[in-house]
């Protein structure tokens, strides 16, 4: 069981790294993004992108150095229902042509309740895995290895997924328009 929640540890620290790296990246667009939810005013978009950016790089750097703690699950949840809330609040108003603003291997050009159910699921794994990791810090040698290599492949996993249903939505999009 150790050995499958520092799994579950590490690819959610790596999780964190790839949105967080990837709205670093894509600053102006995550921007846009952010300002296309019209949540928030104009005027905080930047300090509110800059307070997600270093939550989402504590998470990840402080789970990827000493193990996942509560405290990575108090910062992610929270982090979590802010973003679903966001999405929840425009796929009430009905604007499901929106990029979800996700980043990293969760970016999904449409918003749909699916991502909501998505980040549900997420917060349920955060939480279950903060009340049930140990203290100790991640394994020593080989294992660890095992488990950096078994993360980075569940991570691939996910974003061949995702880019497979996006794959398979610009297709859909395409034959209907086509009738």
């Amino acid at each position: 069981m150790n050995l499958i929640l520092e799994i579950l540890g590490m690819t959610f620290a790596l999780l964190f790294v790839t949105t967080f790296i990837s709205k670093i990246i894509h600053w102006k667009e995550h921007k846009q993004t952010m300002a296309s939810y019209k949540i928030l005013p104009a005027k905080v978009i930047s300090i509110s992108l800059l307070f997600f950016l270093i939550n989402e790089a504590v998470i990840a750097f402080s789970a990827l150095l000493v193990g996942w703690r509560p405290f990575n699950g108090i910062l992610a949840t929270i982090l979590l229902l802010i973003y679903t809330l966001a999405i929840g609040i425009n796929l009430l108003r009905g604007r499901r042509d929106l990029a979800c603003g996700c980043g990293g291997v969760l970016e999904n050009e449409r918003l749909h309740y699916g991502l909501v159910v998505r980040n549900l699921l997420l917060i349920t794994a955060v939480v279950f895995l903060s009340f049930t990791s140990k203290v100790h810090g991640i394994s020593d040698g080989w294992l660890t290895v095992g488990i950096w290599l078994v993360s980075a492949t569940l991570l691939l996993i996910i974003a061949v997924i995702s880019e497979w249903v996006r794959v398979r939505n610009q297709l859909d999009h395409l034959i209907s328009e086509g009738r």
